[in-house]
């Protein structure tokens, strides 16, 4: 469910994947990447269970989404 406390970090998590897919980051930066999503949901007012329960999906499920598309 998408409400005020994770659009922002929704944005920056997906803009930061998108950065990683096209190999203008290194696949390295994923869980950074995954943390700052958990860091700015909290701040943006999330419950601390609810941002770490997102974080932990977006580590065990969205690695794929980070796969470089470059050829």
């Amino acid at each position: 469910v998408d409400d005020n406390t994770n659009m922002v970090a929704g944005l920056v998590h997906d803009a930061l994947y998108q950065l990683i897919r096209e190999g203008e980051m290194d696949a390295s930066y994923r869980k950074i990447a995954d943390e700052l999503l958990r860091d700015i949901c909290i701040k943006n007012g999330m419950c601390k269970l609810r941002a770490w329960i997102w974080f932990l999906d977006v580590r065990m499920f969205a690695g794929s989404a980070a796969k470089c598309d470059v050829i």
